[in-house]
């Protein structure tokens, strides 16, 4: 049962960081194993939510196997610019 918990909580803080890095420096992209040295996290974990984040559209995802390259959706990354009223403004 530990080891659920233990699956749990890597899954929800490889979430947290991964949602984190990608709101401070949106127009990031890198492969798998490049976002787990970056975060210092395991693999699986990383591998785990970023699947989950291309499914739910959040992050897209490029390439097949370890050439795979993750990037935040091209909307997320310029919704900040237009709630800032940057985006598109003469």
């Amino acid at each position: 049962m530990q080891v659920g918990k233990n699956d749990s909580l890597s899954r929800a803080i490889a979430k947290i960081e991964i949602l984190s890095l990608f709101r401070q420096y949106p127009h990031t992209r890198d492969t798998l194993e490049g976002l787990t040295r970056r975060l210092w996290l395991d693999a699986e974990p990383v591998r785990s939510v970023l699947e989950d984040l291309v499914s739910l559209g959040i992050i897209t995802k490029s390439g097949h196997g370890q050439q795979s390259v993750y990037r935040l959706r091209v909307s997320y990354s310029t919704s900040e610019e237009q709630d800032c009223g940057l985006a598109g403004e003469h």
